[in-house]
């Protein structure tokens, strides 16, 4: 549930004032009360284990931009505001695997001739294989009794200036300090310090763990946005730049935090997985001669960050490699992906036929130059595993597949308009 109040205030000619609250509610996931191992362990052992609805989430908005001059050639604009992410669904459900009144299950593994075929004259056996009311080596899961919808808190502020006819430029900073991002971690291990929302140690050494979905990650991002804009008769062009920076402590609930002792989360503190620290493009449109036209547009930007991890299994897949200059785990998303590069062009031509209305035929061709742009993003044909000691491995930090459809591609298109 949802609701909002904004107005727009002029107190003066060449000044415009945007004010708004916002305030709403996700309803579910601090509520639905799962009869689940976890949450009756705990109660015995006096954590606590009941939801509460959180009715707080206000977000103020305000907002300006001003004429400098009065006549549209320089204009100064910003902003700030509170807003809240939504949680996602998948955070319910899989609590609700373990409830015990009733239970869901779902299977990762499965025998080898897992056929159609196979499952109908197996039926019973296989359903029964899942039923195990101990819930005896089995992971289980804990959404943090104390949930609440992530928060940031946003701030940007920027220029346009009117360089010279038909000639602009825009300068614009953004600033944004997230809060209560969804994060995970692993409990009932024997390494598991946290006592936050369970005793240190093992509680229930039957079970494999114990994952925690809660509020564990913040985030910081800045960045700075330059647009140059020309017309110029018929041609057209548009060229931006980026620079930006994003820092956060975990990428939603996964992965594991490095350290299986709790206590040391801020050592994760490091790139988002998405962060793209340079970004370029070019775009322009020319007319030519008997009607035709050429437009093209260019964008490069720098890889993205990734974990150097060593080859370990289960929860423990998320220990960073040991750097061997300094003989401590590298910091996270300490490496970078490959970059990315492009060039896209297009010519048409339009043929007038009657009265307001025009057929188009047009020659488009995708990454002319067909450059090999690699996959940069782990779990895509890329090896972030560095090894399970301080020396790399043959294939680490290398991409086995390119972008998906970034290679050289072209088409013939047709548009009619009318």
């Amino acid at each position: 549930m949802a609701g909002y109040a904004r107005d727009d205030w002029k107190p003066l000619r060449t000044l415009t004032i945007n004010l708004g609250l916002r305030w709403e509610a996700q309803i579910g996931p601090y509520q639905n009360h799962f009869d689940t191992p976890v949450l009756e362990k705990l109660k015995q052992l006096g954590y606590p284990s009941g939801r509460t609805q959180d009715w707080g989430d206000f977000g103020p908005r305000v907002g300006f931009a001003w004429d400098v001059r009065g006549d549209g050639k320089t204009v100064v604009r910003g902003g700030w505001g509170i807003y809240y992410d939504e949680i996602y669904s998948n955070i319910t459900m899989l609590e609700e695997f373990g409830d015990l009144s009733s239970p869901l299950y779902n299977a990762s593994l499965s025998p080898s001739p897992f056929t159609p075929a196979y499952y109908i004259a197996h039926r019973d056996a296989i359903r029964n294989s899942f039923v195990d009311p101990t819930f005896t080596n089995q992971l289980l899961y804990l959404v943090s009794p104390d949930l609440k919808q992530p928060r940031a808190n946003q701030f940007n502020a920027g220029v346009s200036h009117q360089v010279a006819k038909n000639v602009s430029l825009d300068l614009d900073y953004i600033h944004s300090v997230g809060s209560n991002g969804i994060g995970s971690w692993i409990i009932d291990t024997p390494a598991n310090q946290s006592t936050r929302v369970s005793p240190a140690g093992q509680f229930q050494p039957a079970w494999s763990y114990v994952q925690v979905i809660g509020n564990r990650d913040h985030s910081r991002l800045d960045g700075l946005y330059v647009a140059a804009k020309a017309r110029l008769k018929q041609i057209e062009f548009i060229t931006t730049y980026a620079l930006t920076k994003g820092m956060n402590l975990a990428d939603d609930f996964w992965p594991y935090p490095s350290d299986p002792s709790n206590l040391h989360w801020e050592s994760d503190w490091g790139p988002m997985p998405n962060d793209v620290r340079h970004r370029f493009t070019f775009g322009g449109i020319v007319p030519l001669p008997r009607g035709f036209q050429v437009s093209t547009s260019i964008q490069a930007n720098s890889g993205k960050p990734f974990d150097p991890l060593q080859g370990l299994s289960g929860y423990n897949s998320t220990v960073r490699a040991v750097d061997p200059a300094t003989g401590q785990p590298f910091g996270r998303n300490s490496f970078r992906g490959p970059g990315f590069a492009t060039w896209d062009a297009r010519v048409s031509k339009t043929f007038r036929t009657v009265k307001g209305q025009s057929l188009e035929v047009l020659f488009e061709v995708f990454n002319v130059t067909d450059r090999v742009n690699l996959a940069g993003d782990v779990g895509y044909g890329f090896n972030n595993i560095y090894g399970t000691g301080s020396t790399p491995l043959p294939g680490f930090g290398t991409a086995s597949q390119i972008v998906l459809n970034s290679n050289r591609q072209a088409q013939l298109g047709v548009r009619y308009r009318f």
